[in-house]
């Protein structure tokens, strides 16, 4: 392996995380305990919601809010995502149908949610692309005039804003992933944040075998060993190590996205000048956490691309091709959709590298061999 290598992604570790971990384990405490308290109460406090649930994944976050929601029917989400949105949907019962997006952003528009919009519609599932919150202006007023309800993937843009507001609290629910790429890291891990009272009660014995904790106090003293499921749930529970880690990454939260802001205006800087290559749009109304940078190329030289900077120690990389609505599982069971923006954008996007602790000789190589690689490819 190339000792000079630029990883695409790399979580940020420091000497608290290490000693919040060994803290956890001198206690005995490692499975769900008091970090998960901690943690929660951290985030709820930050975005200003009454209910966070920490859960093992944000794939196990969307599922069980689409379940302890109720939906069966039909979710209107984007196809320009990772699988797990849609298995999500698939998994805890309902039908996936899939939207095209704004090309120039990656997110979901609205103007084609509301053509899937039919009598069997019952919820929106929004992704706030690679940093960037999606038109939740538009997304909620079609909600609200078609009684839908909004979850939120937010997996990608921890403490962004849209509009004022803290992406993920704008719908009914708000999805989270800590996984190892996200803007705070728990190796694996989720959350969910709701202001809906009896979704936050329902989702916190759904995700632990469906046992609603219903019992005072004084019962609890007398019959500790007492269980009861009201529902079948899973267990989708985030140990008490990794919530431990989590409350050090969250105090880290903003310095982190104020560090890849600061970078992704660096990089964009020197992107900007190399011909045929393509930023994607920022919106005004919009603040982006930068969890992902994207950039256009021409469709004919895309792969050859991504090889070339790969083999000059730049971990470049592709985010999504092909799109959920080409991979097997869809097509066989959900049909043929055509979608030319997502299909397009599939076809001529770059992930560069880019995360909180990249350093600024390492942005501009990446810059220069972009441009060497284009310029020998066009």
């Amino acid at each position: 392996m190339n000792k000079d290598r630029i990883k695409l992604a790399s979580p940020s570790f420091g000497p608290e995380e290490l000693q919040a971990v060994r803290d956890v384990l001198k206690s005995g405490w490692v499975v769900h305990g008091p970090k998960n308290k901690e943690l929660e109460a951290m985030i709820a406090s930050h975005f200003r919601v009454r209910h966070v649930v920490l859960v093992n994944s944000g794939a196990s976050a969307l599922h069980a809010t689409l379940a302890c929601l109720g939906i069966t029917g039909e979710v209107i989400l984007p196809s320009f995502t990772m699988s797990a949105t849609a298995n999500a949907i698939v998994t805890a019962g309902a039908k996936p149908v899939f939207a095209d997006i704004d090309i120039s952003t990656g997110n979901i528009d609205p103007d084609d949610i509301e053509k899937k919009i039919n009598k069997k519609t019952q919820a929106i599932l929004p992704i706030h692309f690679a940093g960037q919150p999606a038109n939740m202006k538009k997304i909620m007023a079609l909600a609200r005039r078609n009684g839908l309800k909004v979850i939120e993937d937010a997996a990608e843009t921890m403490g962004a804003l849209y509009d004022g507001h803290v992406a993920g609290t704008l719908g009914d629910a708000g999805c989270f992933s800590f996984w190892a790429s996200k803007a705070i890291t728990t190796g694996e891990g989720g959350a969910i944040i709701t202001n809906d009272d009896v979704l936050a009660k329902r989702l916190r014995a759904y995700i632990a075998h469906g046992i609603m904790s219903t019992t005072s106090e004084r019962q609890k003293s007398e019959r500790p060993w007492y269980r009861d499921s009201v529902m079948a749930g899973y267990n989708f529970r985030l140990s008490n190590i990794a919530a431990a880690i989590g409350v050090e990454q969250f105090r880290k939260l903003e310095r982190f996205n104020a560090a890849r802001r600061a970078h992704a205006k660096a990089l964009s800087a020197l992107v900007a000048k190399i011909p045929h290559v393509e930023l994607m749009r920022h919106l005004p109304e919009a603040d982006h956490v930068y969890q992902m940078f994207i950039i256009r190329v021409p469709k004919r030289i895309r792969d050859r691309l991504v090889r070339a900077m790969r083999a000059e120690g730049i971990e470049a990389s592709v985010h999504f091709d092909p799109p959920v609505h080409l991979q097997t599982f869809y097509r066989k069971n959900f049909g043929t959709v055509h979608l030319p923006r997502t299909e397009e954008l599939a076809k001529t996007a770059v992930t560069l590298p880019l995360y909180p602790d990249i350093l600024g000789e390492d942005i501009k190589r990446i810059a220069d061999t972009l441009k060497r690689a284009m310029e020998k490819l066009l």
